[in-house]
Formats: C-alpha cells, structure tokens, sequence
C-alpha cells in the first residue's frame, strides 16, 4: 500500500511540473508568435498573389506601415488615419490586436474608409481564370476589396493581408472561394464571397501538445487509482 501511494505522489509530482513546463512554453510561443514580436526587414519588398475567375477584379490598398518598436507593430497610414478620425486609435488598437486582426469585421470597417481617406488603389483585372500578382510591395498591412465579380459569382468581402506574411513570407499567397450566384428561381438570399484562405495573418497560435500531456496524465491518475483500488481490497 505505501508503495502505491510513493508511486501516485511521484506521478502527482511530474504531472505537475509538467503542466507548469506546459503553460511556461505555451506562453512563449503566443509571445514569439504573434505579430509584434517578428524581425522584419523594412527594406525588403514583398509581393501578393491572388487566383481570380475570368471577369473579377481586385483592389489592393495599403492601410498600415510597419513601424519599429520593440519588435514591430502596424501604424496606420496618413490617408486611413484621417478617414478614422476620431476612431483612429480604436482601429489602430485593433490592427495590432491578436484576436481582431483577421477578423471580417475589422476589414469590413477598415473597408468603409477607403473612400473618405482618398487612397489610391493598385488594381488587378481578370480576363480569364488566373493568379494575378501584386509586386514590389513594401512591409505593411493591405486591404483587398473586389469592385467588380468574377462571372457567375457574388463579390468577395473585404480581406486583410499582412506583409510579412504567415511563417513570415514576403511573397503571400490566397485562394479566395467566391460563392456562386443562385440561378433565377432560387429562394433565399445567396453569401457573400467568402474571405480566402491562404492569406492568414500573424496571430498567436494554438499549441497541441499540451492537449495531449493532459490527456495522458488524465488516464495515467485513472489507472493508478484502479491500482490502489485493486490493492486495497486484497488487503
């Protein structure tokens, strides 16, 4: 019986420090990961590729720079920041939030100052089905807005794109899954183009592993109480 509870107490002692070692690692990684805390190379250009169905377009325009500060954070440009206002620091906030970043409220918003900030966009027209490319593109954050859509399909909503990018590429890539427009007859009202995919911004991540060291130590404490269970009713 003594040894049962040695062996119990010895589990009880490594599973803690597991879970300590679990949420110290966990910490560090949403730290590490997340947009801010990046190196960046302010020189460096970039680029953003977009697949298009033959007749869409898209507008691309650059809403926040990339400022130093401790590692980095995005500031937002002359033109958007005079569009905001009075909400700029709100937006500003949020840009640099890890939760709202890429968010289709956030792009939205930011989608509904383009016109009261004046900024001029670069825009790419599809002809046929095609990845078309934004090039020389320096370090920020950009808004994509399709004006008109491809044959066929509903426009897609606003998106957001962070350059760097997700692994911290300088070279981002989406694949946008534009819904398709009811034929005449259908009921209902059809969606909106659906955000891309492929074109996530930094955000902290969602390790796993500490998941599965719960779950092991969950079933490791059920066997050792069926253990002393056991043992207990032999003596």
């Amino acid at each position: 019986m003594k040894d049962v509870r040695q062996i119990r107490k010895k589990i009880l002692s490594f599973m803690a420090a597991a879970l300590v070692l679990a949420g110290c690692v966990q910490c560090a990684y949403a730290e590490s990961a997340g947009a801010g805390n990046w190196p960046v190379d302010l020189d460096r250009k970039g680029s953003f590729s977009v697949a298009l169905k033959a007749g869409g377009d898209i507008n691309l325009y650059k809403v926040a720079d990339v400022v130093v500060d401790d590692g980095y954070k995005f500031a937002l440009t002359k033109e958007f920041a005079k569009a905001a206002g009075s909400r700029a620091q709100s937006v500003t906030k949020q840009i640099n939030s890890q939760d709202e970043i890429g968010s289709a409220s956030l792009a939205s918003t930011i989608a509904g100052l383009v016109s009261a900030s004046g900024a001029k966009a670069q825009t790419k027209k599809a002809s046929s089905d095609t990845t078309v490319k934004f090039e020389n593109l320096s370090v920020g954050l950009y808004l994509a807005t399709q004006t008109k859509a491809s044959s066929g399909y509903n426009k897609l909503d606003p998106f957001l794109i962070s350059l760097p990018g997700e692994n911290q590429t300088y070279d981002v890539t989406a694949l946008p899954k534009p819904d398709l427009t009811p034929k005449t007859g259908d009921t209902g009202v059809p969606n909106k183009g659906t955000p891309p995919s492929g074109s996530r911004l930094p955000q902290t991540g969602q390790l796993w592993w500490p998941v599965w060291m719960l779950s092991l130590a969950g079933a490791v404490l059920v066997a050792a109480g069926l253990l002393t269970k056991k043992r207990a009713g032999r003596n």
